[in-house]
Formats: C-alpha cells, sequence, structure tokens
C-alpha cells in the first residue's frame, strides 16, 4: 500500500499521500506522553510496537517526500516523538537504523527545501553533524541501508547545487565568477558521481541478504544513480567496470513503476558510451569482446521507452519526474 516493494503502477505520489493521511489519524487520536505513564508489560510492548511503526511510517512519508517534491505533512514536535523508541529497554539496532533514517531524511528535507544552496564544496555541516551521532551504528555489517540512506542524501544535494551552479553560469556568462563557477561545478560532479557508485554497490551488497527486499524508493534511487552517470559518464573513470556495475545492478531492480525501465535506459546508454569511447581510445581485446557482448540493447525494456529516441543531449529525468512517472 506504501510502496513498499514496487508495483506496476507508475505513479508513486500515493506513498506519500496514504502515509500522510496515515500519520494524521495517529496524531489526531494518540497521546504520546501516555506511553510511558504505567507499569503495565502488556501495555509497555504494545506501546513499543506502536512507536517501531510510527517510525517506519514516518521515514516511509520523508522518503516519498522529498523524492515527489511535496512537503511532509508531519510536524515537528511529532517527528520528535520518533526518539520515544530508545526509551524502551528492549530496544534493537534495528530500531536504531530506522530512527537515523527518520533523522537524515528530516534533515535532508529542510535543507532541500531552504532557499540557501551551498556552491562552494560538497560538504554539508548539518549532514555530517548527524553522521557523527550515528558513528556507533554506520559502519555496522547490517547497516547497509543506513550507508545507502547517506549517499541517497549526498547525491540528491549535490544534483541539487550542480542545477544551481549551471543556472548561474547562464545568468553570469561574463562574470569573472566563471573559473569559480567552473571549478566548484567540477568538485560536485566527482562528489556525485562517487556517491552514485556508492549507491550501485550497495544495493547490489544489500541484494545479497535473501531476506531483504528493497522497497520501492530504494529501487528508484538506485535508477537515478544510474541516470546521473549516465549524464555524467564524461567524468566517470572507468566506463567498463561502471558498465559492469550497472549491469549487476539492473538484474536485481525489481519490476514495476518507473525504476526498472529508466535502469535499463540508463545501461543502454552507458553502453553506447562505452562503445563510442572503444573507438576513440580502443583497449585491451580482451575488454572489446566483453563490450561487444554488452552493447547488445535489452529486449525486455517496456515499449513506451523503445519509441523514445533518447540520446546525450537530452533532458535526463528528474527525481520527481521518474516518482510520479512523468518521464516519456
Amino acid at each position: 500500500m506504501w510502496d513498499l516493494k514496487p508495483t506496476r503502477d507508475h505513479d508513486h505520489g500515493s506513498s506519500w499521500l496514504l502515509s500522510g493521511v496515515a500519520t494524521m489519524q495517529v496524531f489526531m487520536t494518540t497521546r504520546f506522553e501516555n506511553m510511558f505513564q504505567t507499569d503495565d508489560y502488556q501495555i509497555i510492548a504494545r506501546s513499543k510496537e506502536f512507536s517501531r511503526t510510527w517510525n517506519l511510517v514516518c521515514l516511509c512519508h520523508l522518503q516519498f517526500s522529498i523524492g515527489s517534491g511535496r512537503p511532509p505533512v508531519i510536524s515537528g514536535q511529532y517527528l520528535d516523538q520518533c526518539s520515544n523508541i530508545l526509551k524502551f529497554q528492549s530496544y534493537n539496532s534495528r530500531d536504531e537504523l530506522v530512527l537515523a533514517g527518520v533523522e537524515l531524511y528530516r534533515v535532508l528535507w529542510e535543507l532541500i527545501s531552504s532557499h540557501e544552496i551551498q556552491t562552494d564544496k560538497p560538504v554539508w555541516p548539518e549532514i555530517e553533524r548527524l553522521r557523527e551521532r550515528h558513528e556507533h551504528i554506520y559502519n555496522l555489517d547490517s547497516s547497509e541501508p543506513l550507508r545507502f540512506a547517506y549517499s541517497c542524501a549526498s547525491l540528491i544535494l549535490a544534483r541539487r547545487t550542480l542545477r544551481q551552479i549551471s543556472y548561474l553560469q547562464k545568468e553570469e556568462q561574463d562574470s569573472p565568477q566563471q573559473p569559480y563557477w567552473n571549478n566548484s561545478k567540477i568538485g560536485f560532479i566527482q562528489f556525485a558521481v562517487r556517491h552514485s557508485h556508492q549507491i550501485l554497490s550497495l544495493f547490489l551488497s544489500m541484494s545479497d541478504l535473501t531476506i531483504y527486499v528493497h522497497p520501492a524508493y530504494e529501487n528508484l534511487l538506485c535508477s537515478f544513480a544510474m541516470a546521473t552517470l549516465v549524464e555524467l559518464a564524461d567524468h566517470v573513470s572507468n566506463i567498463f567496470e561502471t558498465t559492469t556495475l550497472m549491469e549487476h545492478v539492473v538484474s536485481h531492480i525489481q519490476r514495476g513503476g518507473k525504476a526498472e525501465p529508466v535502469g535499463r535506459w540508463s545501461l543502454g546508454i552507458m553502453k553506447q558510451h562505452m562503445t563510442r569511447g572503444n573507438d576513440e581510445d580502443p583497449i585491451s581485446q580482451e575488454e572489446i569482446g566483453i563490450a561487444d557482448e554488452l552493447v547488445d540493447p535489452p529486449t525486455d525494456i517496456m515499449r513506451s521507452w523503445e519509441e523514445v529516441d533518447w540520446n546525450f543531449e537530452q533532458d535526463f529525468p528528474s527525481l520527481q519526474e521518474m516518482f510520479f512517472g512523468a518521464v516519456p
């Protein structure tokens, strides 16, 4: 119902709406402060499960608020209640991971909804301070979803800055600031490429966990990372390794929505880019043979995507377009 797994529906706005309605129903009918005013074991157990559910709904709502560009309906005072899970003696590492995700996406929403856009260097103090707070769980083997979320946040912020820099460069074509914008842009491009690779690698690593099913949000962000690598392909140091990584990732993206066709389209464009690079700068015969194998276009891309003649000069799909199925 909240896109915890992909469906054939191309519009993921319903996840924002349904999770928002659920949260409003909760804070209109629940007194959070009463959950800890009892010694009854059964009531405490129910309160703990309620807190876990509340945190998951908040996480889902914040993720799809950011993806769709729609504001969250949950006010700060109710998001603060997510930390209640740590008041229970029997909370576990998964509870901490979900809470850390809520805190991260809350900060991310505040950053992308602000009028101020950082353009000097790809470091956001708010994100870094939060990562330091999460240091005790950030590098655990079980914390790959959290590291994935941090890379997603980094990519979203970097893409936002790159869009702003491009706008400023067009507005100030004769400005002496142009060399500054060019240098700044390169730093953010490299940052976006690095985190796009991390997103794909973590997605694959999490896919190896047989009990883990990627929610629709992770599939969409993974395809967004692939579209970013295609758009910035001239700045990717090893096209062959990146194409191979993308091919592995595409095989793990669940069917449904826009994630799969965007991912397959991105892979196809990257293969074309790799072939073009081979013509200009030949690589070893072994790699050329593999490359020729990879260049064959996928046969199961959705028909609507087969009919669109995409090329390097066209606009690439935005995150909002992918979430609402507005990509041709």
